[in-house]
């Protein structure tokens, strides 16, 4: 026995007796043709209303085998029921897959006439697998008894179904050609007509899709477009330090600094190790702390920024003038702020590039100095890794304790540095 729902489509036109006055009759006369009605659903004479309801029926655990449509069409010729049912026909064929014999072909669905059933007026089948549909015109059009409409429509429906079986037993032709693109919004953005599992799908492309879009603009900000800005920015202060052309003359300063001064009065020095990317100005914040230094994710502009700049630690605390002058900078991957530090050991020294690049220059505005490096070291910062060597140490009591942190700077050296103090 067919389970079936009957469907009474409502026309803003029409005044419709309700389904439920004829229901019971309908009911009777369908079982003793092996139909049981579950269900009698009102639904609105359009297109997608009738798309939705039906993918939503089929959703269902009892879904029924049988759907008629009463009240539907108003016409004489096809045109009412291609507007309303050809939504939901182009949908289904879209959601089936050929099987391997027919790999390359598109499904269509074997629409049939029922014929005339009174005066002019005809109604069509269609069966889609195990499902069957009915669709008949208006009653009162008709002028006929809406029960003898379905009698006579079913018997002629089955009569249609049993001929097409062994051409067509699912009701689905394969015909050559290509499938018609649902474009953007319905290939990828769940629908109401969807089934279940094609919503579980589009939902997980389109989390994909934000994923994918999210990491390509992280992974180009990144790489591309903070690089970029943190250039101009760099190239900016270069024009701005060395305007003077008073790098070639040693008895003048190599950076203009009354100029760097009215950019940014927190400029205190320039870092520089020649022939590396390091060339860059040194900042200190009198406000910092172990818990916020101002210019670890600033420019000296005070922008935000990654990169942040080079700066004094707040540990220094003569500034430039202290016998140990800390300076911070980030290991960026493009190679700029204090990458090129690496190069002078990771695991183990690299003793050719110290011998390439063995002094730092560090200016100030009382002068320009040079210093020759006398160790590269790797070490813990926290109590919590092992013995912690105080190496942020600015100030000393002591001469005698100034040597001694010097001794360890220079006993944990990855490269043995012959350079007197």
């Amino acid at each position: 026995m067919y389970n079936c729902e009957i469907y009474c489509v409502l026309n803003n036109n029409q005044s419709t007796p309700p389904l439920d006055q004829k229901i019971d009759d309908i009911a009777k006369t369908l079982y003793q043709k092996d139909i049981r009605v579950l269900y009698n659903t009102d639904v609105k004479s359009d297109p997608k209303a009738i798309c939705n309801a039906l993918f939503e029926s089929e959703q269902t655990s009892d879904a029924p085998n049988y759907n008629i449509f009463i009240n539907a069409l108003d016409t004489t010729d096809a045109s009412s029921f291609k507007k309303l049912f050809y939504d939901f026909i182009i949908k289904s064929e879209q959601n089936i897959v050929p099987n391997e014999d027919n790999k390359g072909k598109i499904a269509k669905v074997k629409i049939s006439s029922l014929g005339e059933i009174a005066n002019g007026y005809k109604g069509y089948c269609f069966r889609i697998f195990d499902k069957q549909y009915i669709v008949l015109p208006q009653a009162e059009l008709c002028g006929m008894d809406v029960v003898d409409m379905i009698n006579i429509a079913v018997d002629k429906a089955e009569q249609i179904f049993e001929r097409n079986s062994v051409e067509h037993p699912d009701g689905i032709a394969f015909v050559e050609g290509k499938r018609k693109k649902q474009g953007f919004i319905k290939s990828f953005i769940p629908q109401k007509s969807d089934s279940k599992n094609q919503k579980v799908r589009k939902c997980i492309v389109l989390v994909a899709i934000f994923v994918i879009i999210f990491a390509s603009g992280y992974l180009i900000n990144e790489l591309i477009i903070q690089p970029f800005l943190n250039d101009q920015i760099t190239s900016e202060i270069h024009a701005i330090a060395y305007g003077n052309d008073n790098k070639d003359d040693p008895n003048k300063p190599a950076q203009d600094w009354d100029a760097l001064k009215k950019i940014n009065k927190e400029i205190v020095g320039w870092i520089t190790i020649d022939g590396t990317k390091i060339d860059y100005p040194v900042l200190e914040h009198k406000g910092d702390t172990e818990y916020s230094q101002y210019y670890l994710n600033r420019t000296y502009k005070k922008d935000w920024s990654g990169f942040g700049s080079i700066f004094v630690d707040y540990r220094s605390k003569k500034s430039v003038k202290s016998k140990n002058v800390i300076l911070h900078g980030h290991n960026i991957r493009d190679g700029s702020m204090f990458h090129s530090l690496v190069n002078y050991g990771d695991l183990k020294g690299n003793l050719n590039y110290y011998k390439k690049h063995p002094v730092v220059e560090f200016n100030t505005p009382e002068g320009d100095q040079k210093y020759k490096i006398i160790s590269v070291f790797k070490t813990n910062v926290l109590y919590d890794h092992g013995y912690f060597f105080n190496y942020m140490q600015g100030s000393f009591h002591s001469d005698a304790e100034f040597m001694n942190f010097v001794y360890n700077c220079r006993v944990r050296s990855l490269i043995n540095c012959p350079v007197m103090v």
